[in-house]
């Protein structure tokens, strides 16, 4: 499918540039169809980005939650 998807909940998308197995294009393009999602890319990073990027991408995971969170 090549349409849009309007998602109610938020969407926290992430990437690595060098990531070889999820090409970071993919996650962008997923991002782009996702309505109510953000998309980070993490230079310097590949498909192991939790290990790689560890502070940045909980920062970011935070700010995130708590940009959504309930009142």
């Amino acid at each position: 499918s090549t349409g849009s998807f309007d998602l109610k909940q938020p969407v926290f998308i992430a990437a690595g540039a060098e990531d070889q197995i999820i090409p970071p294009s993919d996650a962008a393009l997923l991002a782009k169809r996702l309505s109510n999602s953000e998309f980070f890319l993490y230079p310097d990073a590949s498909h192991m980005l939790p290990l790689e990027q560890t502070e940045q991408l909980l920062n970011d995971l935070i700010c995130f939650l708590v940009q959504y969170r309930s009142s």
